[in-house]
């Protein structure tokens, strides 16, 4: 059995593929989860639950769990080390630097500023900045 296609109905079909690829990004494109407008520093709000239960608001970054081991980052930055959250502080490590950062402190882990809003328990708010 043999299909033919007039002209007009391959040109259809044709036009039909471009729109439907039109919106499609080619493999190896990042399509960022949010935007930042330009100038302004990229910014993730997270929530962790422990190390092991996070959550996280802003452009990009991502959560790696691993057993009990959790590295987090924001925007296009790197993965730091979440090791720990309890009332003293919550502890990051970064190339071998561990910095433990009280309530309502701020402190540089890694490329990030990073600002713990709470801690309640073994529940922190913080967020990370990333130098634009």
């Amino acid at each position: 059995m043999s299909m033919t296609y007039g002209r007009g109905r391959g040109l259809a079909v044709l036009a039909v593929l471009v729109v439907l690829l039109a919106g499609c990004g080619y493999a190896g494109a990042a399509m960022p989860s949010s935007s930042t407008p330009a100038g302004d520093t990229p910014t993730c709000t997270v929530t962790a639950r422990g190390i092991n239960n996070i959550s996280s608001r802003g452009p990009g970054g991502s959560t790696v769990t691993r057993g009990d081991e959790t590295w987090i980052s924001c925007s296009h930055g790197p993965l730091i080390s979440l090791t720990g959250v309890d009332s003293p502080g919550v502890s990051f490590s970064d190339a071998g630097d561990s910095v433990t950062i009280a309530a309502g402190s701020a402190a540089a882990v890694g490329p990030y500023q990073v600002t713990v809003r709470s801690i309640d328990g073994d529940t922190a708010v913080f967020t990370m900045a990333l130098p634009a």
